[in-house]
């Protein structure tokens, strides 16, 4: 054993994750700071901002910034929480990404220079469902492990 896991048997400490506060941390407080971080952004005046290279490529830049919210987001119910082990938990988190992204939608009609707009939201939903897709193809292959010869694990 090494690292923090051994670091916290010699001083007899469970690992972070296995305290309330630390479950905290380690699982909701990143979903909090990168929904906070896509409203900072999103809060900056449209002058202010680097003109796009052709029309409509800030909708990729939306649904990055979603895929990595569905990604946390999905990460946080799976492990944190009873209902992400639901065969529908996909489907809340896709919810919560899409709810966030026409919250922010909205938000933006006061910012100066941007504007609500529906394509916007959309690609705000597809990307926290790729996030949602993403972790969960992660979570497969780190269960399966990775197959470099193309031949199915042995069991």
């Amino acid at each position: 054993m090494c690292g923090w896991g051994r670091l916290n048997q010699v001083f007899g400490k469970r690992d972070l994750h296995e305290t309330a506060g630390g479950r905290f941390v380690v699982l909701w407080l990143p979903v909090i700071v990168w929904a906070a971080a896509i409203l900072v952004a999103t809060s900056i005046p449209g002058d202010r901002l680097p003109k796009p290279p052709f029309r409509r490529s800030d909708l990729f830049i939306h649904a990055g910034l979603y895929i990595v919210l569905g990604f946390l987001l999905h990460r946080a119910f799976v492990i944190g929480t009873t209902i992400g082990r639901r065969r529908w938990a996909w489907l809340l988190v896709f919810a919560m990404a899409l709810a966030y992204g026409i919250f922010d939608e909205v938000h933006q009609r006061w910012v100066p220079g941007r504007f609500c707009d529906l394509y916007d939201a959309i690609a705000d939903g597809v990307g926290g469902l790729s996030g949602v897709v993403l972790y969960l193809g992660w979570t497969n292959w780190l269960s399966e492990g990775p197959q470099v010869s193309g031949k199915p694990p042995a069991r």
